[in-house]
């Protein structure tokens, strides 16, 4: 409900720039943003709630079990122990709280092309700070194991902006029979909803 009193976590908030889009849609939430950076943080102050922390490292200015929700935009392959700081941003979850993160599809057909001619390090697009991929199942088990239940799964599509040479080679990976990863080629990533119970 929009009249509600909610607590939002962002981890990776950047400039902070979902912050006002959710105070809009949200009036009363209380939406904090976290951003490791210190340049960017301390630009994304001026815009709303920003802390400047390092989620696998820092001490963190909350009691546990503040949060309704906790957002993770395409951050678990930044992190060097997934497991271990999707635990610890665990405490930090209302018992009823939700845990929301997008992860990548490694098997989408730009990443899984460039894969199969053996050019994986142009998969990151650049970005140094991707230390691990997770697949889909990955990170549904990651969830398990620290004793989160995954509740939904949305997937965000796009057909692959690829060449006619790749476009053939995907096309004959789709016609393989019983090929499961033919309906993965236009996800481009995946919504993972989780709760504590």
């Amino acid at each position: 409900p929009q009249d509600k009193e909610l607590s939002m976590l962002e981890v990776g908030c950047g400039f902070g720039l979902m912050i006002p889009f959710i105070k809009n849609k949200y009036p009363y939430a209380n939406v904090v943003g976290l951003e490791d950076n210190a340049v960017i943080a301390q630009i994304g102050k001026k815009i709303g709630n920003v802390i400047c922390a390092n989620i696998e490292i820092d001490i963190l200015p909350f009691a546990e079990r503040s949060f309704d929700y906790i957002f993770l935009p395409d951050m678990i392959n930044r992190f060097e122990d997934a497991m271990r700081t999707l635990s610890r941003l665990k405490m930090y979850l209302k018992e009823d709280g939700k845990l929301i993160l997008l992860t990548r599809n490694l098997l989408h057909g730009d990443y899984f092309v460039k894969m199969l001619k053996g050019k994986f390090e142009t998969v990151k697009d650049g970005d140094s700070r991707i230390k691990h991929f997770y697949t889909k199942n990955e990170t549904l088990n990651l969830l398990t194991d620290i004793g989160m239940i995954p509740r939904f799964l949305l997937k965000m599509t796009s057909e692959p902006n690829v060449g006619e040479e790749d476009r053939r080679i995907l096309d004959a990976i789709k016609a393989l029979p019983n090929c499961v990863i033919g309906e993965e080629l236009n996800v481009v990533s995946y919504i993972i909803t989780a709760t504590l119970r």
